[in-house]
């Protein structure tokens, strides 16, 4: 007994009929009804009772069934587990970007794999930053793009973001050139908690440049940032990764913080199950992709100067 004819046998049944598989497959009708014919003889029991609409399983069907669905999935897994010793990549892939990227990523990414490798099914998703640590750690993600490095040490990142002041016109200006720290320091400041690494890293900036943050309130998420933003409460700070569909509407104002210029790195990520090989074609294919949405998304590559 061949998997190719308990995979027949599988389609015949989901698609309702030997003609209807048939079709499906591309192949023709009587080599089906032919495999259905031998798993019967071989077994010696009728699996399949022909009606007007198709056909119905028999109780031996029903049970054979059964096997010849675990029989496929247990040669599935093993397909896939053997080409992973191999150094392929799993024919699943997820992939996690931080929250408010993916409109940014998500084209390039689905379109490079599918070029690179057409039989690799990616699934893409947008997690917060210790959800991106957390899925790695436990292989709910294959590969990830953080703002984290993996091993929180010296890797250099792969790219680079700059951060903008962001809020209302009124309080922003309506002009697109860049403000100064010091500028900034003097108006109501909507900012991340100071204690998480994103908090620390504005702090610090703004500590080099002798001035204080004026902080009025305290925000957990980029998302409630930019609502309070949007309402008028005050200024926030992020990359433009995170505000660019509020600019692309005009509900907010942006402008580039330097003296100092303050940016964060852009990490990729494979997760420890993978095999060295396949982890390295896999970042690969990653880095290819967001290379021509580096521009787009206001990155630039570590190391690279305006």
């Amino acid at each position: 007994m061949k998997f190719a004819d308990l995979k027949i046998f599988v389609d015949v049944v989901e698609a309702g009929g030997m003609t209807q598989a048939a079709a499906q497959r591309g192949v023709s009708q009587p080599g089906i009804s032919r495999t259905i014919r031998d798993l019967e003889t071989r077994l010696k029991a009728r699996l399949l009772r022909r009606t007007g609409r198709g056909v119905d399983l028999t109780p031996a069907g029903t049970e054979f069934l059964a096997f010849a669905r675990e029989s496929l999935a247990a040669l599935d897994k093993v397909e896939r587990r053997m080409k992973e010793m191999a150094g392929a990549l799993p024919d699943r892939l997820s992939i996690a970007v931080p929250v408010r990227v993916g409109g940014l990523v998500f084209g390039a990414l689905y379109r490079r794999f599918h070029a690179d490798m057409p039989e690799v099914s990616v699934s893409l998703v947008e997690a917060l930053t210790e959800d991106i640590a957390d899925g790695l750690l436990s292989g709910r993600f294959d590969f990830a793009v953080s703002y984290i490095p993996t091993g929180q040490g010296g890797e250099a990142p792969t790219f680079q973001e700059k951060l903008y002041l962001i809020g209302p016109e009124a309080l922003v200006g309506a002009v697109s050139d860049p403000i100064s720290v010091q500028q900034a320091s003097m108006m109501p400041i909507l900012l991340n908690d100071p204690s998480l690494r994103f908090g620390r890293l504005v702090d610090a900036a703004f500590q080099s440049a002798g001035v204080k943050l004026h902080v009025t309130r305290v925000i957990e998420r980029a998302e409630g940032l930019l609502a309070f933003a949007s309402e008028g409460e005050g200024v926030t700070i992020l990359p433009y990764s995170n505000f660019h569909q509020e600019l692309a509407r005009g509900e907010i104002a942006a402008r580039l913080l330097v003296d100092p210029q303050i940016e964060r790195g852009i990490y990729l990520h494979a997760a420890r199950h993978l095999d060295p090989r396949a982890a390295s074609a896999g970042l690969r294919a990653i880095r290819r992709a967001l290379e021509p949405v580096a521009e787009q998304a206001r990155w630039s590559r570590h190391g690279e100067s305006d």
